[in-house]
């Protein structure tokens, strides 16, 4: 989710990976991320990145920096 707001409704909200949800934060290269298209889910205006789960372990190795929990759902 590119939207910070949206995605702490979606942690607070859907129940859908456990009792615990949390919201991160990270960096990815720009030049990177032209690849990929950006779609909404659910109706909602908010965009999110669509990232084949074969091409996880290729975007992981672009991420810049620490990766920062922000929020903690319970």
């Amino acid at each position: 989710m590119l939207d910070e707001d949206f995605a702490i409704r979606a942690a607070q909200n859907w129940n859908l990976f456990g009792p615990v949800r949390y919201v991160a934060r990270f960096h990815v290269e720009t030049g990177f991320l032209g690849r990929y298209s950006t779609r909404s889910f659910g109706g909602s205006a908010a965009p999110m990145l669509w990232i084949a789960a074969e091409e996880l372990d290729e975007f992981n190795a672009h991420i810049v920096g620490p990766i920062e929990v922000i929020h903690e759902f319970r």
